[in-house]
């Protein structure tokens, strides 16, 4: 069948027997339309004739387009086949570019090695949201800066520890209002270090309530060696 322009062929079935039919276009704008009048256009792919019933396929169509946004929709698939468990994710722009990413969405896709990022352009942060009914939250990797910043309050539940290095150097609350700082190395004068570039203020009693334990007290091996009352009064034991 050769025209120099188009021709049709009309017919309710139309079998080609053959091992292949290849379909050559002329030009770089050339496609292969399947239409059904009023129904969805639907690509179907048979299984083969050794299964019990081999009259079984799965089938490719169309969605209704028109009544989205009335634009005509092109997918241009990877180039590779993907490692196990991933999934196809467009790129959003029409042609859409589809490539094979980890799932990520559900809870069904958490192994014990998780990758978040997709290892995106210089530069291009890597956002963690929890999508909550009316406040979200949310903490980042800082692709240049390298390291985490956290958008929103961190509450350590009970009296557990916020290690630093090893589990000997520790922030904590103990018990209810109660705040300990730790550090684990012995014998050495700088175990616990304060360093400010400015100046350094220490303030107790800051509900203006004057109490028996309003003092700051200094102990070596649990015994005090020094104490300031909250009038300034100095105590040297």
């Amino acid at each position: 069948l050769y025209a120099s322009t188009s021709a049709s062929i009309v017919s309710p079935s139309l079998s080609l027997g053959n091992d292949e039919v290849t379909f050559n276009g002329t030009d770089d704008g050339s496609f292969v339309a399947i239409k059904a009048s009023a129904a969805a256009g639907e690509l179907r792919l048979y299984e083969g004739t050794t299964h019990t019933a081999s009259n079984n396929f799965v089938a490719i169509q169309a969605g209704n387009v028109a009544g989205s946004n009335n634009t005509n929709h092109t997918f241009t698939w990877p180039t590779t086949l993907g490692e196990e468990g991933q999934i196809l994710r467009t790129d959003g722009n029409n042609p859409a570019v589809l490539s094979w990413v980890t799932d990520e969405r559900t809870s069904g896709s958490t192994t014990n090695s998780n990758v978040f990022g997709a290892g995106g352009p210089d530069g291009e942060n890597v956002v963690m949201t929890f999508d909550s009914w009316e406040e979200s939250g949310s903490f980042s990797w800082m692709e240049e800066e390298d390291y985490f910043k956290f958008d929103d309050p961190i509450l350590m539940a009970g009296a557990k520890e916020f290690y630093l290095r090893e589990t000997g150097n520790y922030i904590k609350s103990p018990s209810s209002g109660k705040l300990e700082i730790a550090s684990s190395l012995d014998n050495d004068l700088t175990s616990m270090y304060l360093r400010s570039d400015g100046g350094m203020t220490f303030n107790v009693a800051t509900d203006d309530a004057a109490e028996a334990n309003d003092y700051y007290s200094f102990k070596t091996r649990a015994a005090e060696v020094f104490k300031i009352s909250s009038v300034g009064a100095v105590d040297v034991y």
